[in-house]
């Protein structure tokens, strides 16, 4: 039996309830939250960063491709491919630096869902 009297009782009871009902409303905002950044700032974050690595891989595609010598300096010494000529690895790098950063930037072939 026991001693806590019943209004007492009563009153943790309801506190329990309250708290309860302040945790699912919370959780419920927090889940419609996330929906709506799923649905509507996760596309535009995904286009932001995008962008911002074509940017990368096009400047440095831009910068190789107007002075050819130092394209070559780093094939050949800081990046060597060991199976691959550095002048054809300067080549590639190229292509792939100024091509790769436009399709990024359209998002074509950047995986789908």
């Amino acid at each position: 039996m026991s001693t806590t009297p019943d209004h007492l009782r009563d009153g943790v009871a309801a506190a329990r309830h309250r708290r309860a009902n302040v945790i699912t409303a919370l959780l419920r905002q927090t889940d419609e939250a996330l929906r709506l950044a799923e649905t509507v700032l996760y596309p535009w974050l995904d286009l932001a960063i995008r962008l911002w690595l074509a940017q990368l891989f096009w400047v440095s595609g831009i910068l190789k491709l107007a002075d050819w010598d130092n394209a070559l300096r780093l094939a050949t010494y800081e990046y060597p491919v060991a199976w691959l000529d550095p002048v054809t690895a300067a080549t590639l790098g190229i292509a792939i630096e100024v091509i790769c950063p436009v399709l990024l930037a359209l998002g074509l072939a950047t995986g789908w869902r």
